[in-house]
């Protein structure tokens, strides 16, 4: 679309459209934008095709669609965006105006960025109105006042972009726990899947049996473990360090024998397109049964993956061969950063976290991997950050960050 709209702005012959661009020129003509003659469409030269963004002030930047690039972008202010909000495509006028920076106001959305938004109720001048908690800009709803009135100031809403109209009361403003609601509705996001996706995921059972799998490489018998935050709910990759012949084993947890094209479950998680993480929880892109169970590297069970089996060079390190095997591991030990360090730095004093076939190759894995660090930091760059990590009381309320 963006292509098209560019291309308006030299003339594009009629013969070209698409029906949904046909839908565009018509919207064009009669808001006399463009010119049609000798079968070529043309947007007129007072008017701009582009995508809004919005500053918090409220104030609108159009960004225009332009082939040659002798446009520059405009300054559309609150009162001019006509509801447009960051990210939508839309037509706009320009405003003539002598010197100070060029402006325009917003004739038509074409295309919304977001299908819904989120606002909270608040009385102006005796009428209830939707105010946008990503601009503040005040919105008509198409409620009538008198069921608004019912409804508590300050209740927040998850609305229709096209239409105003209420979709959903997600709870009040003046309640911490509705951060939650307001942060998934901002991107159209739910917790619960359908009801197809979670009887397709529960329908392979709680366990592997690797019998049903003789084509797969049988790994269960090395001590593979996963290294993850203490709060984890899911593990997604285990190691193993076959130090005889120098072979590090990655494994990933093998989604795609549990997921089918076009099935329920891969139309959840293109929809979802990734897990989320929450302070007291996540919402994971595939069911909980596959999730946090037969997708998860749990210790003491059979599971599924993609192992990567990389064989160093014990003199410089380098890899030599690589493979990649449609595998089954079984994980024997789950831990966590925090041990893993206590065991690098020799401080065995939690005796019952220590378990001595991880540690018999983990050691070596490390010494191993520190020379291999060591020589790529000759020529690269080591980058330190640290993670903002949040304490929730009982309440669930925010009790610190760290």
């Amino acid at each position: 679309m963006k292509s098209f709209l560019a291309n308006l702005s030299i003339g594009v012959h009629d013969t070209s459209l698409s029906l949904e661009q046909k839908k565009i020129v018509q919207m064009l003509l009669r808001h006399k934008a463009c010119t049609f003659s000798k079968g070529i469409y043309k947007l007129g030269s007072n008017y701009r095709l582009g995508i809004i963004d919005v500053s918090s002030s409220g104030t609108g930047f159009l960004q225009t669609f332009d082939i040659k690039n002798n446009y520059k972008d405009l300054l559309v202010e609150a009162k001019n965006l006509a509801g447009a909000s960051r990210g939508d495509i839309v037509l706009a006028k320009r405003l003539m105006r002598r010197g100070g920076r060029p402006k325009a106001a917003v004739v038509e959305i074409i295309k919304r960025a977001h299908a819904t938004t989120v606002v909270y109720t608040k009385k102006v001048h005796k009428v209830i109105v939707g105010v946008s908690l990503k601009t503040g800009l005040q919105i008509s709803l198409s409620a009538s006042q008198k069921s608004l009135r019912a409804l508590p100031e300050r209740t927040v809403l998850k609305i229709d972009t096209q239409t105003n109209g209420i979709l959903e009361v997600l709870g009040s403003l003046d309640d911490p726990m509705v951060d939650e609601a307001i942060a998934l509705a901002h991107f159209d996001k739910h917790e619960n899947f359908s009801k197809e996706a979670e009887l397709e995921a529960r329908s392979h059972g709680n366990v592997v049996d690797k019998s049903l799998y003789p084509d797969r490489l049988d790994l269960t018998h090395l001590p593979f473990c996963t290294i993850d935050p203490p709060d984890a709910k899911d593990f997604d990759d285990a190691i193993y360090f076959d130090k005889e012949n120098y072979t590090l084993y990655v494994a990933i947890a093998d989604v795609s024998e549990y997921v089918f094209a076009f099935g329920p479950t891969d139309k959840e998680a293109k929809k979802r397109g990734f897990s989320i993480y929450f302070p007291h929880k996540s919402i994971p892109m595939l069911p909980r049964a596959l999730s946090e169970n037969l997708c998860s590297l749990k210790p003491n069970e059979d599971r599924l993956a993609f192992c990567f089996a990389l064989t160093l060079d014990p003199n410089n390190l380098e890899v030599i061969k690589s493979e990649l095997h449609n595998a089954i591991i079984h994980s024997i030990r789950r831990y966590t950063y925090d041990e893993i360090d206590l065991f690098l730095n020799q401080d065995f004093s939690q005796k019952k976290e220590v378990d001595e076939r991880v540690l018999e190759w983990l050691l070596p894995l490390h010494a191993t991997i520190s020379k291999v660090r060591k020589q790529r930091l000759y020529e690269g760059f080591e980058f330190r950050s640290t993670e903002i990590r949040m304490e929730l009381d009982k309440d669930g309320l925010l009790a610190a960050t760290y």
